[in-house]
């Protein structure tokens, strides 16, 4: 039986107050065991990835930057290591730089059902929440959420503050959307090296 809508928002909400928690009051490696312990209260399909379980991982990573293929890349670390600045201006994955791809069509709204494996599932929620993703495969998303663990998930299965209105965009391979972020960030007055 498909869960009701109740169901799923009692799940979200859950996610939220997970994710939302101070690092002191809950660790962000304790998050997979409490959302494996939501499942006793809702039945869920979020699963940790488990190369990102351990400490090692890239904390300042955002779900834009990880859904763009940027965790592996030296330049762009060295940007979330610099708290993002040059000259006074914030540059990051974040909503902006989403819309910003959107604007200048180097991603594009999919509007036939069904999307593509590699394809973005964006979510927002007004002007203030946003979250991305990549598709794996049919409904299955894998994303990072905030700067805590990667998971693979059910399309609902995001935290509620994420939003309620999921829209799928062209996939980027690592390299264009590098690339394009090189493009905004000196659009935006900001000048990375790419390391080549």
């Amino acid at each position: 039986m498909a869960p009701t809508g109740h169901q799923i928002n009692i799940l979200r909400r859950r996610l939220q107050e997970i994710t939302d928690a101070a690092p002191i009051d809950v660790p962000i490696a304790t998050h997979p065991r409490l959302i494996e312990e939501a499942r006793k209260i809702f039945p869920h399909t979020i699963i940790p990835i488990e190369h990102q379980t351990s400490l090692h991982f890239p904390r300042l990573d955002n779900c834009g930057s990880y859904a763009m293929g940027f965790s592996n890349w030296s330049e762009f670390s060295d940007l979330h290591e610099t708290g993002y600045l040059d000259y006074g201006r914030k540059i990051a994955a974040d909503r902006t730089f989403l819309e910003w791809l959107i604007r200048k069509r180097i991603i594009a709204r999919r509007t036939v059902q069904p999307p593509n494996i590699g394809d973005f599932v964006a979510y927002f929620n007004g002007k203030a929440g946003w979250h991305i993703g990549r598709l794996i495969c049919g409904d299955r998303v894998r994303s990072k959420w905030g700067v805590g663990l990667v998971y693979e998930h059910g399309l609902k299965e995001v935290p509620i503050s994420y939003g309620r209105k999921i829209s799928y965009y062209s996939g980027l391979a690592d390299q264009h959307a590098r690339d394009a972020f090189l493009q905004y960030a000196a659009v935006s007055g900001v000048h990375i090296s790419d390391g080549r």
